[in-house]
């Protein structure tokens, strides 16, 4: 199928060469046109009028469909760079959520022995319900940048999840909190528990599973706020300077470098299971 500007170009450039050649007509006297005396003059004195206004109507068209294509072009520039802004301005606020927790609790705790039964409560906040791939999947493809989507879209995914975590976190320390406190009032004293007491106090399984379900979380977490880092950086690097357009102000942001949580006391499962266990030996033999 022919491309319709190639069928309109034709014919725009057939009415100009027409037209041209009428206006020549205009210069050339009747003894030398090529053309006999009567034809020459419906020519020269009908069509030629004709044809001018004809062109005349033509480039008027021409230059207000030009006209309506910058206009449009302009456009088109000004709402990429508000998706764009857009798009990055949710993904940093997601992205500060997680640094809240990860702020706030976890750099706070992270190298405490017992970390995964003394972190407090993560703060519930509302879970941003925005979606930055709404704004930046369309950009993404046009700038050959598509690979990105799918990272984009798990880090957002992430998001969700990883955040669920913390809080379904939160509701399992609660039933231990209140077990160690009805603990301590039936000994009418507050210390430090030792292993071998919160063994007796949770059992040995409950301990190992909050041991597991928290440092589940503090890694997802972890992996969460390198996703964030490495498409936001990606975005700045690749994508900024395809939408720059005039004055108009691109969203930079600086996001913080990820590290990992520091390593767990206990660096696995099974060592804090034969530790509980050495603990409840150690307990048994005191007796």
């Amino acid at each position: 199928m022919i491309n319709p500007q190639v069928i309109a170009g034709f014919i725009v450039g057939l009415v100009f060469s027409v037209f041209g050649f009428f206006a020549l007509l205009a210069f050339v006297s009747d003894q030398s046109s090529i053309f006999v005396s009567g034809a020459y003059n419906i020519f020269k004195d009908i069509l030629g009028p004709v044809a001018a206004g004809f062109g005349g109507a033509i480039a008027g068209a021409f230059a207000t469909y030009r006209l309506q294509s910058l206009v449009e072009d302009n456009k088109s520039k000004v709402t990429d760079v508000s998706n764009y802004n857009r798009g990055v301005e949710i993904l940093s606020a997601k992205n500060r959520d997680l640094w809240v927790y990860k702020r706030q609790v976890i750099e706070k705790f992270q190298k405490h022995e017992l970390r995964f039964l003394k972190m407090p409560d993560f703060p519930e906040m509302p879970i941003n319900s925005l979606m930055a791939s709404d704004y930046l999947n369309e950009l993404l493809i046009r700038f050959g940048m598509g690979s990105e989507i799918s990272a984009l879209m798990t880090a957002e995914r992430k998001y969700v999840a990883t955040i669920s975590n913390l809080w379904q976190r939160n509701r399992m320390i609660a039933k231990y909190r209140m077990e160690l406190d009805e603990f301590f009032r039936m000994r009418r004293t507050r210390y430090t528990p030792s292993l071998g007491d919160l063994v007796r106090v949770h059992g040995h399984t409950r301990l190992l599973r909050l041991y597991e379900y928290t440092e589940m979380a503090i890694d997802d977490l972890d992996r969460s706020l390198a996703a964030f880092y490495k498409i936001l950086i990606s975005l700045q690097r690749n994508m900024a300077k395809h939408i720059a357009y005039q004055n108009l102000n691109i969203l930079e942001v600086k996001p913080w470098v990820p590290e990992p949580t520091t390593s767990p006391h206990f660096k696995s499962i099974n060592e804090l299971s034969v530790a509980l266990d050495n603990a409840m030996k150690e307990k048994k033999r005191r007796k």
